[in-house]
């Protein structure tokens, strides 16, 4: 992984998101056409003046391909067992929300399955 760029929070091409608190930390991002890792450096704000003082940015990993197997299948297991609820564009949209799927036994197993082994980490 090499950090290629640093670019505001808001201008990120968001693909998946595998790690979350109050804004997207870390997951994949299209950038330059290239699927690539972001990790969100969080900016200061200023509860007084309610504004950012350092806004939040954004660095850009490059991926290799052996990189990049391994989040596509890390962000497809996680829409098998868990949901669409963090792939964009379903998260714009709102489409595609998450529900248990038939028979609904199966998916409630599938589900507690994957965070009690915790599948989706990837250190």
């Amino acid at each position: 992984m090499n950090k290629i760029a640093n670019i505001d929070y808001d201008e990120v091409d968001f693909v998946w998101i595998a790690d979350h608190w109050d804004l997207h930390l870390k997951g994949l991002c299209k950038y330059g056409g290239e699927l690539c890792l972001f990790q969100t450096i969080r900016g200061e704000y200023d509860f007084d003046q309610e504004e950012y003082i350092i806004p939040d940015i954004c660095n850009i990993f490059s991926l290799s391909l052996l990189e990049k197997i391994r989040w596509i299948f890390r962000k497809r297991l996680f829409e098998i067992c868990i949901g669409y609820h963090w792939t964009y564009p379903y998260r714009k949209t709102g489409g595609r929300p998450f529900k248990y799927r038939n028979p609904k036994w199966l998916y409630k197993f599938i589900f507690k399955t994957y965070y009690k082994l915790k599948l989706g980490r990837y250190k």
